[in-house]
């Protein structure tokens, strides 16, 4: 039986977070699959999951990222306070789930595997903004919201949804990422700084950054003539992580055959 690879490996008090890999995929029993494994093989593409052991403490998953958990464990499945119907209408309009399932106790939970990347971020005392669908999990002093756009212009340019994820509190979230965490830029911007993005590739934000759409030049004919568009604007003070690769990764389907030909073909 092979072991998998233990990537990372954090402590906090009553919390330990280990990111497994497995790359060494031997299970492929279907042969329309095969072509598939071999050049996951071949890229050296690991499969990703995220260990949880709790000693007398507690964790909060995404709905759904649950693959097993053992132990002495009690599941509670609550509803985040504040703002409850706001949250429930943002959830029903934009897909987002508020409904997540916390564990606490002794024991150990794993999540499904992925082949997503996975990047622990650390709060103090701080609230951060998380894309839609990267949160997979955080200990269980962090407090998981909804964060509802109340930028018009961002909601309905800005390729972000209605309603992203607020994180609150201290303590480690454990994130999905499309690019691994040396592939990110963390930008801090000062009071009244701003930074634009071309494209919806900010994956966090600290709460104090306000997030806009806009124009990239003062004008509607500049903004034509620079040939960007609309942009993503950021104004500080705080953080933002960004994806710069993402783009790039997420043409590569593009340039690929498909695996298996079309029947009759």
């Amino acid at each position: 039986m092979t072991d998998p690879v233990v990537t990372e490996h954090h402590e906090i008090p009553g919390l330990g977070i280990e990111v497994l890999e497995w790359r060494t995929l031997g299970g492929m029993t279907q042969p329309a699959g095969l072509l598939a494994l071999a050049l996951v093989r071949q890229a050296g593409l690991p499969v990703r999951q995220v260990r949880l052991t709790l000693n007398n403490s507690a964790v909060i998953l995404e709905a759904g990222a649950l693959q097993a958990w053992w132990g002495r464990l009690e599941v509670e499945n609550s509803l985040p306070a504040g703002k409850v119907l706001g949250r429930l209408f943002g959830a029903a309009m934009s897909g987002e789930t508020i409904f997540r399932p916390r564990y606490t106790g002794t024991g150990v939970v794993l999540t499904e595997p992925s082949f997503q990347c996975v990047v622990l971020v650390g709060l103090d005392h701080e609230s951060v903004i998380v894309d839609q669908g990267l949160f997979l999990a955080c200990s269980g002093e962090i407090e998981v919201g909804a964060e509802i756009q109340r930028s018009a212009s961002a909601l309905v340019f800005g390729g972000e949804g209605l309603v992203q994820t607020r994180l609150t509190g201290t303590g480690i979230a454990v994130l999905q990422s499309p690019v691994p965490d040396a592939e990110l830029i963390k930008v801090t911007l000062a009071a009244g700084e701003t930074m634009a993005v071309d494209g919806p590739f900010a994956v966090l934000r600290s709460d104090t950054v306000r997030f806009t759409v806009g124009k990239s030049s003062k004008s509607w004919i500049g903004t034509a003539v620079s040939g960007e568009g609309l942009m993503q604007t950021f104004q500080g003070p705080g953080d933002v992580w960004l994806s710069p690769l993402h783009p790039v990764y997420a043409g590569f389907p593009t340039l690929m055959p498909p695996l298996v030909p079309p029947a009759g073909g």
